[in-house]
């Protein structure tokens, strides 16, 4: 679900083509040239005795991987620029509807995560997520 709206996020953004060298939960031996989203652990969702208030603060980790190591930052950069600091707005679900999304920002600065078996090079970047609670 979460994954899905981001990927479509970064499909609508240019970054990639979903299923094609954007992956979300993997990173496959195919493209060279990919970008993938995981599932991170986050922080506990927001406690209030509103009843209107139903906020989960999940972390998604982005991983760029090219030949080079420029191509590979440069990717990184792209979604680093995308999502920052993205203010509040509404991210389209896969199979439909919307999900209310109150901020997305960067834990840190892209960086280099390692080199896969290949000598591919991978950049890394964590997002701090503030959205609410997803219903399907």
């Amino acid at each position: 679900m979460m994954l899905d709206e981001l990927g479509l996020d970064l499909q609508a953004a240019g970054i990639g083509t979903r299923a094609t060298d954007l992956f979300e939960s993997r990173m496959p031996e195919a493209p060279d040239a990919c970008v993938a989203i995981f599932d991170g652990s986050g922080s506990p969702p927001l406690q209030a005795f509103r009843a209107d208030v139903d906020v989960e603060r999940p972390r998604v980790t982005v991983w760029a991987r090219a030949l080079t190591a420029a191509a590979a930052a440069g990717k990184m950069r792209a979604v680093y620029e995308r999502w920052r600091s993205m203010g509040e707005g509404n991210l389209t679900k896969a199979a439909g509807g919307t999900t209310r999304y109150l901020s997305i920002m960067a834990a840190h600065s892209p960086f280099l995560l390692s080199r896969d078996q290949n000598e591919r090079v991978i950049y890394s970047c964590n997002f701090d997520i503030l959205k609410e609670v997803s219903t399907s």
